[in-house]
């Protein structure tokens, strides 16, 4: 059956304002989810907005998101975070495809996955959500510019020191330096040394060493 009628609602009995999507007929039931990673709690996307976060619409969405398994082809995602005053809601990110028409397909924050309850959409065919062109109410004539923001968050590729101190590129570089200044004071002294014992070495051929220099020597 086609998609052929949409309209926004507000859920009074739950003091949570939402917008549905409405279809006749009989509504196709989303396919058997893969999941990949069904208890992860590592955040992947962080999801956040310029705007005011007062407003309920925004508040729901805002937060960071793990991944949770494929819908349609591509990686889904769930917030994290509990909703204050509504920790019963859960927020999914994902994407849907063109099987219910053009004006379904897109990518979508709901309350499950292909479900009715539905704030925000963009119709972006990328592989991942979209950063910015979201719609909010998902039937919004335009995408509001800083309303929302889906950021990928990229982990920490490097490994972790075991000495911090000791690769200090500053640390290295002066200590090298004293040990540098400390070695030419010894070769110093011992140059002095070594001349000092050849000029009495000479004096001794020349003539009658004195008994000082003997002793010296």
């Amino acid at each position: 059956d086609k998609a052929a009628q949409k309209a926004s609602s507000t859920q009074a009995h739950a003091a949570f304002q939402t917008t549905q999507v409405v279809q006749t007929g009989k509504k196709p039931l989303p396919p058997p989810q893969v999941s990949t990673s069904s208890s992860s709690k590592e955040a992947k996307l962080k999801v956040s907005s310029q705007q005011k976060q007062e407003d309920i619409g925004i508040q729901t969405l805002v937060g960071d998101y793990a991944e949770k398994g494929v819908n349609h082809g591509k990686r889904f995602f769930q917030k994290i975070q509990a909703i204050p005053g509504h920790e019963n809601v859960e927020v999914f990110l994902y994407w849907w495809d063109n099987r219910d028409g053009a004006d379904f397909s897109g990518w979508w924050f709901g309350d499950q996955l292909g479900g009715t309850q539905v704030w925000a959409r963009n119709p972006a065919g990328t592989p991942l959500p979209p950063r910015v062109g979201w719609k909010v109410p998902w039937d919004a004539p335009k995408a509001e510019i800083g309303l929302l923001a889906v950021d990928q968050i990229k982990a920490s590729t490097s490994p972790p020191s075991l000495d911090p101190s000791s690769s200090s590129p500053g640390k290295n570089s002066s200590d090298l330096a004293a040990t540098v200044s400390k070695t030419k004071q010894q070769v110093d002294l011992a140059e002095k040394a070594a001349d000092a014992v050849l000029k009495r070495g000479k004096a001794l051929l020349d003539g009658t060493p004195k008994d000082s220099e003997i002793k010296e020597l």
